[in-house]
């Protein structure tokens, strides 16, 4: 919409009234659709920092480093189209696009810092990969604050015209650069994920990174000034992606919750991912003896014993690239693609992987019961069609956990 607005904003200025497009907003206050085109990415941007609680430190800091520098760069733009055209305020003009020289190399370097921290958590600690990072941007800064001097960017004409001076690509270049790095970063870190679900996210980030490069490639052929709004909606879809993600998970364990179960299910019967709903199977987990933790140790004691299961489960589904969910209380799904014989190795790998939990200072065993059932033969994908394969791992499930109590 700030687009489209825009366009017609441009019709005015040029004082093309018989433009369709022009004439139909020549009746609007320009200066408050100037405004509007300006502040509205800054706005996304306040909205995204005042929603993302869950940030780290390192992480909140790019995000508010970017709205900072977006803020600089949309009062330079503002600046820009008030003095435009107006010998008067030549200066003003040369001062507001060297700062938004300027910001072109910050804005989408610290747009790439935030997207870094949400695929690659971490403070960057290898100090030449800092220095590269950084490099473009500051070389873009010496440029721009050497036009004045020597038009290497722009010329401010006399009667208040504007000239891109010889080396006026940069703007595009630079901000290209890491538009580019970003998108190729987060595709590639797409393919280390072994966990289908956190893979499938990733490619998103990186798919919805390539806006930026989209409206960065609008401004510089057509010189329609949208590159900082294709950035804030970037950041806006990322952030949508990642918070639905959050909305999934069980807060106490972190694997998927039990809406999230029923979706997935759904999906696998209905052939909407990478598991064969042919070759699928379920493995219902139930934690032994929970209550008598409850009983014994008090509820916080239970809710550690939850959280390791939920850690060793999150091992092993990375390891067999399965689906892991809590499907309510102390009972936790897995879906895989295999036989029999894959299930037995998974939940072998699990069973030990728990032991490995709680061997350091624990004073319980957690042992599990297990019970599966294949997705062969459903259809349709309904939660009917679901529980009635639940309904089969359920009396597996419940028969196992009979044997094991059998043999103590």
């Amino acid at each position: 919409m700030c687009f489209i607005l825009y366009i017609n904003i441009r019709d005015i200025i040029s004082a093309d009234l018989e433009h369709p497009r022009g004439f139909f907003f020549c009746m609007m206050d320009m200066r408050f659709l100037l405004f509007i085109k300006d502040i509205v990415p800054v706005m996304i941007l306040i909205i995204i920092y005042i929603d993302h609680r869950a940030f780290k430190s390192y992480e909140r800091r790019s995000l508010s480093t970017a709205i900072f520098n977006m803020l600089v760069m949309s009062g330079s733009e503002l600046v820009y189209d008030y003095s435009y055209k107006v010998p008067e305020l030549n200066f003003l003009q040369t001062l507001a696009n060297v700062f938004y020289f300027i910001e072109m190399a910050f804005v989408p370097y610290y747009w790439f810092m935030y997207v870094r921290a949400t695929v690659l958590p971490g403070i960057i600690t290898n100090r030449a990969l800092r220095i590269l990072y950084i490099l473009p941007v500051l070389l873009m800064a010496f440029a721009a604050v050497m036009t004045p001097a020597t038009g290497w960017l722009f010329t401010v004409l006399a009667d208040g015209g504007y000239l891109r001076g010889p080396l006026g690509n940069l703007s595009g270049t630079i901000p290209l650069f890491y538009m580019t790095l970003t998108v190729l970063m987060s595709f590639q870190r797409s393919f280390y994920e072994e966990h289908y679900e956190a893979s499938a996210t990733l490619r998103m980030i990186s798919l919805c990174c390539l806006i930026p490069i989209v409206f960065g490639y609008l401004q510089l052929a057509y010189g329609y000034s949208v590159f900082c709004l294709g950035i804030a909606m970037a950041m806006l879809y990322i952030h949508l992606i990642l918070k639905n993600r959050v909305i999934s998970l069980d807060m106490l364990t972190g694997v998927n919750n039990r809406a999230q179960f029923f979706r997935y299910a759904s999906d696998v019967i209905n052939g909407n991912t990478f598991v064969r709903s042919e070759k699928a199977r379920l493995i219902l987990i139930d934690l032994n003896d929970f209550k008598d933790i409850n009983d014994t140790y008090g509820h916080i004691a239970g809710d550690n014993a939850l959280r390791a299961l939920g850690r060793a489960l999150k091992t092993v589904a990375r390891q067999y690239n399965c689906f892991v969910a809590r499907y309510g209380g102390d009972e936790f799904v897995m879906i895989y693609e295999g036989d029999l014989n894959t299930e037995m190795e998974i939940c072998k790998s699990l069973d030990m992987e728990v032991a490995a939990e709680t061997a350091h200072g624990k004073r319980f065993n957690l042992t599990m019961s297990y019970g599966s059932a294949a997705f062969e033969g459903a259809s349709g994908g309904s939660i009917r069609d679901i529980r009635s394969i639940i309904d089969i791992a359920d009396k597996a499930m419940y028969a196992d956990k009979k044997q094991k109590k059998q043999k103590i």
